[in-house]
């Protein structure tokens, strides 16, 4: 099978995007890089320091990998 991924970003500040969805559906034993244009954390106005987090879903809304970074300057 194979399913399209989703993301969710948390700065620092608590500012979210919502999930966004990847272009292509991706199959078992594959890897997909996955960032914006402008980096995924390069501007201080979401917060130069805490939490940093991406929260990755299924179709079906299910959490399939998450991970975070703690920013301290």
């Amino acid at each position: 099978g194979s399913t399209y991924i989703f993301c969710k970003a948390t700065w620092p500040d608590g500012s979210t995007l919502g999930k966004t969805r990847s272009n292509d559906k991706m199959s078992a034993g594959f890897t997909y890089w996955w960032g914006w244009q402008n980096g995924i954390y390069n501007n201080p106005e979401y917060g130069k320091k805490g939490t940093f987090s991406l929260v990755f879903y299924d179709e079906n809304d299910s959490v399939i990998g998450k991970g975070s970074v703690k920013i301290t300057e």
